[in-house]
């Protein structure tokens, strides 16, 4: 992967695979779509991105909020724009481990029902 063709890394706000494609949504409202896999698309963004579902990889920079909606069995992250996105659960077990999204957490007894859940 020689580069991410023209898109700087601050303008992504987060990553959805598709196959063996990477649709880019940017600060801009636009979409970039790629021909590599996330694993790759990760590999090349690197430090400030998290894999958070088998199918999305998020600027850390626009995370706003983890939430554990009612009636839910795992954590949803809420970006800036308001989007929300649900973390895996296997991710979210990793992530409650090292800490990595532990300031964004709202309702620190979601870190508890992860914890007991396995």
């Amino acid at each position: 992967m020689r580069g991410l063709k023209g898109i700087e890394k601050k303008e992504v706000i987060w990553v959805e695979g598709q196959s063996n494609y990477s649709v880019f949504h940017l600060t801009n409202g636009g979409k970039v779509v790629l021909g590599y896999t996330l694993k790759l698309v990760l590999e090349h963004l690197g430090e400030g991105f998290l894999r958070i579902h088998k199918d999305h990889i998020v600027s850390v920079s626009f995370i706003d909020k983890v939430i554990m909606p009612k009636g839910v069995q795992v954590p949803v992250l809420i970006l800036k724009n308001k989007l929300k996105l649900s973390i895996s659960r296997r991710r979210s077990f990793k992530f409650i481990e090292d800490g990595s999204l532990d300031q964004y957490i709202i309702d620190k007894s979601i870190l508890q029902r992860n914890k007991t859940a396995v």
